[in-house]
């Protein structure tokens, strides 16, 4: 089976962060399952057949209001929930003017990761640029100590996050493309 682009990217991200995506999953899976079984009830045709089966089928669409309605509170709760647990970093690059720079990316980190790090591939970057990593600090407070990566297409760029108070800054140079030596 041939996939395009687009649902081959969104699968590659569903593994690649799936402690992110299992809970929300389950939970869309959990509403729309109980959702499903009350509107089934709601329109069976045992109930027709039976004493109060007009009230019971009443009783179960006003239940079936409700649930539509926690599942919608429950989902966006846990959506949110799962985006607070993911921190931010930000990717500047000097302005025209001293001193000064430019957000050109932001990335979200997810805290707990094995091997913090950010993918600058995407970035248009030449190689020799000065680049600026920022990482905010309720971020720079779970890595403090640790190595966080900034990958480019040439090359990883290695750091050790400091702890601190404050969000860690952290500049350096866009390595060249190391150029392979020729076979003799």
């Amino acid at each position: 089976m041939k996939f395009g682009l687009y649902p081959r990217l969104a699968l590659a991200g569903i593994r690649k962060n799936k402690r992110l995506y299992i809970p929300y999953l389950l939970t869309c899976t959990g509403m729309a399952m109980m959702y499903y079984i009350i509107i089934f009830l709601q329109h069976n045709e045992m109930l027709d057949g039976m004493r109060g089966g007009t009230t019971a089928s009443t009783i179960l669409a006003l239940g079936g209001w409700v649930v539509a309605i926690f599942a919608c509170i429950f989902l966006f709760y846990t959506h949110s929930f799962l985006l607070r647990r993911r921190k931010n970093v930000y990717v500047y690059v000097p302005d025209s003017k001293p001193r000064e720079y430019r957000l050109i990316a932001k990335f979200r980190v997810e805290p707990d990761s094995e091997v913090p790090a950010i993918d600058a591939g995407s970035l248009t970057l030449n190689p020799g640029d000065t680049v600026a990593v920022e990482v905010k600090k309720s971020l720079a407070r779970h890595l403090a100590g640790r190595e966080f990566t900034v990958s480019f297409p040439q090359s990883d760029h290695t750091y050790t996050i400091q702890a601190s108070k404050h969000n860690d800054w952290h500049e350096f140079t866009v390595p060249a493309e190391e150029e392979q030596e020729a076979p003799v």
